[in-house]
């Protein structure tokens, strides 16, 4: 303990200095995901008028305006864009709900999310990391990172998600024009002074787009204005993947005081948005079970569909190992009764989201 206590106050007091090491990305997932930037600017759609926050410049030139126009990834610093080109590896199923949006039939939510996470070896779905075991002079240790991806909703179909998530806390924020999720470690939520000054310096900094380090993650004030102004006219929805709070049942999360910090900033950054329209979602996990890939527990997806309808795209996000509310001992609820998603939107497509005619 005392050790890996150690090596948290290391990065802590390193935050300031970028990461010397390269993270690697699987070239499946980039020959799906990469294409060409498109620049088209998206307050034209929504005629709202929005000027990206002014935030630090990033190590590598990323920064507000850039961040807000393309779909990216922040620890490769690439851009991720669908293009026409894009083999669509999705197959849509015809059943009741949103038109042809792929979704879980009911009881059948495990198998729904093996189908989603084996897409990974074909670069089908994509996934918020993990930051990979870093090796240094003390050994093979874990990097106290957190990650963040942000995915723009084109005219292509896809899927993203978290896995591996047993007692992490991942903040996920829907709008009609992109997807933003984020991982961050458990390990910040405990209520040692370590681990507080891990939670303002990884968890809350790093949303606000304060944070000093060098390899910080894209933030809410860098999203595109869609995602963070007017959620009523943009769609926007907010959800708090967290662990619930299995020792007793009165209450709901297991860190109250950390998610009520989050839903702070939340409401800071995403102008209209109240704290009562944040949905806190509470599960529990295992490491083994949740990076098992035929189980939907510790997992979250959200799948996107540019014309889940004629003329209308559409999101859903669909989480495992959810919270049994009408138990009332509060356990986990089982798999076959988890048949509706935690949130869901359609709306008129936007240019960029129509399929484009030669």
């Amino acid at each position: 303990m005392l050790f890996k206590t150690f090596l948290l106050n290391l990065s802590l007091l390193g935050s300031t200095i970028a990461n010397p090491l390269v993270r690697s990305i699987k070239e499946d997932a980039r020959s799906y995901f990469a294409g060409q930037p498109d620049l088209d600017t998206r307050a034209d759609n929504t005629g709202i008028e929005c000027v990206p926050r002014s935030v630090d410049k990033r190590d590598g030139g990323f920064g507000g305006v850039e961040s807000s126009i393309f779909s990216w990834r922040r620890d490769d610093g690439f851009f991720a864009n669908f293009t026409d080109d894009d083999d669509e590896s999705l197959a849509r199923r015809s059943i009741s709900g949103y038109g042809s949006m792929d979704q879980p039939e009911n009881g059948k939510l495990d198998e729904w999310f093996a189908r989603q996470w084996k897409l990974q070896r074909s670069g089908g779905i994509w996934e918020v990391p993990h930051v990979d075991r870093e090796v240094t002079e003390f050994g093979i240790v874990e990097n106290d990172e957190s990650t963040a991806d942000f995915l723009a909703f084109k005219n292509h179909q896809f899927t993203m998600g978290v896995k591996g998530m047993c007692g992490c806390t991942s903040v996920v924020i829907l709008s009609k024009v992109g997807a933003y999720m984020t991982h961050f470690w458990q390990r910040y939520f405990d209520s040692n002074e370590v681990s507080l000054k891990a939670f303002q310096s990884l968890v809350i900094d790093e949303l606000k787009g304060t944070s000093k380090r060098g390899n910080r993650i894209v933030s809410i004030p860098e999203l595109p204005c869609e995602s963070r102004e007017n959620p009523s006219a943009n769609d926007i929805q907010v959800a708090i993947y967290t662990p619930f709070n299995t020792a007793d049942p009165s209450k709901y999360a297991k860190y109250p005081d950390h998610v009520e910090r989050i839903k702070q900033v939340l409401v800071e950054e995403i102008t209209g948005l109240k704290k009562g329209d944040i949905k806190v979602v509470g599960y529990v996990s295992r490491e083994k079970v949740s990076n098992e890939l035929d189980k939907s527990d510790g997992k979250l997806v959200v799948v996107y569909d540019p014309e889940v309808e004629k003329g209308k795209a559409a999101y859903m996000m669909w989480a495992g190992s959810l919270r049994d509310e009408s138990n009332p001992h509060k356990v986990a609820l089982p798999v076959t009764e988890n048949n509706k998603p935690v949130l869901q939107a359609k709306w008129n497509q936007l240019n960029e989201q129509k399929k484009k005619t030669t």
